[in-house]
């Protein structure tokens, strides 16, 4: 999931999360966030904590984030212009 912490005037600073389902089995480990190389630090890595893991990151435009967990048995993605409440331009970059 997905949540603007910021609107600037041509920017989001977004924050991306992968959380642990109500059903599914424990969130531990490390979680690979992928995000688009024009940003610093494209490729983060994160050790889950209390079934969760987020990163936070300014961006200009949409593009799709990755999440690796499971010690990559499972692959999450995000179409950023999915995130509620972004705006049309966003959509548009």
């Amino acid at each position: 999931m997905g949540r603007i912490d910021t609107q600037l005037d041509d920017a989001l600073i977004l924050t991306v999360r992968v959380e642990r389902l109500a059903d599914g089995p424990p969130l531990t480990g490390e979680v690979i966030f992928l995000l688009h190389p024009t940003i610093m630090h494209p490729l983060r890595q994160l050790q889950a904590n209390e079934n969760a893991a987020e990163v936070d990151f300014y961006t200009e435009g949409w593009f799709h984030v990755a999440a690796i967990v499971d010690g990559g048995q499972t692959v999450l993605a995000l179409d950023l212009r999915q995130v509620p409440n972004v705006p049309k331009w966003f959509k548009e970059v």
